[in-house]
């Protein structure tokens, strides 16, 4: 096509004794098969021999290869997407510090167990359905639907990104559809649906010794205000009021 071919290096005497090379290439971002925008390249030589030539032949070329490549959706891999995602969320939490922080910070935990289970160095454009199927059913042998299901909900808002920023032509989770397993309906006693006082202070017990005092004061402060987990972990600080 015309916006691909390859135009012809000039030069120009620039100084006393310095000479430069100048090529043009069609800009990738802007043009179009109907549309040609020219954008140009140089590299500066002292020298204007034959051989001076092909040196810059060789590095304006180069130069040129690097422009096209930009423009282009590079093939990205799962690790370095990764790190282009974490580092957005770690803005937006700057920026909203009370705002999606406790859904981050879950996602960024799954993503960090998934690169742990996979080869971190896959090009995600490689990836397909069946691949997520295969992984997601071995996954729900020894995980609950709810726990599989947010680590599906990570990894697709990560593609999502990937792909409203350019970084993939395509989220590969985009059609994909968790299998919902059939679990037997069994009775359980109002018992079963909360802690005892007993339970309530080992689980204290047990966090302060693993040096999580952070989960303590927020199991502390779920028994105190009546609150389940869900509620607790949805709370933002405008939400609460100290009187």
């Amino acid at each position: 096509m015309e916006y691909q071919k390859e135009y012809a290096v000039t030069m120009s005497k620039v100084g006393k004794s310095k000479y430069q090379y100048r090529q043009k290439y069609a800009d990738p971002l802007l043009s179009t098969p109907d549309k040609i925008v020219l954008k140009a390249v140089t590299v500066t030589l002292t020298k204007k021999t034959s051989q001076a030539w092909q040196q810059a032949r060789a590095i304006l070329k180069e130069k040129i290869a690097r422009k096209m490549a930009a423009g282009k959706i590079s093939s990205i891999t799962l690790k370095q997407l990764k790190e282009y995602y974490f580092e957005y969320l770690d803005k937006q939490d700057k920026i909203n510090k009370d705002s999606k922080y406790q859904s981050h910070y879950i996602y960024k935990s799954h993503i960090k167990i998934f690169l742990k289970d996979v080869d971190p160095s896959i090009i995600i454009e490689n990836l397909t359905t069946p691949y997520f199927k295969r992984y997601f059913d071995k996954m729900l042998e020894t995980k609950s639907w709810s726990y599989t299901n947010v680590r599906r909900a990570a990894l697709w808002n990560m593609f999502d990104f990937g792909l409203g920023y350019g970084y993939l032509n395509f989220n590969p989770l985009q059609n994909f559809r968790l299998r919902k397993l059939e679990t037997p309906q069994t009775d359980l006693n109002i018992e079963d649906k909360y802690l005892t006082d007993d339970e309530y202070h080992r689980l204290l017990i047990e966090f302060k010794k693993r040096g999580r005092n952070d989960y303590v004061d927020f199991i502390q402060f779920l028994y105190y205000m009546g609150l389940r987990v869900g509620e607790g972990g949805s709370l933002r600080v405008k939400d609460m009021s100290i009187t």
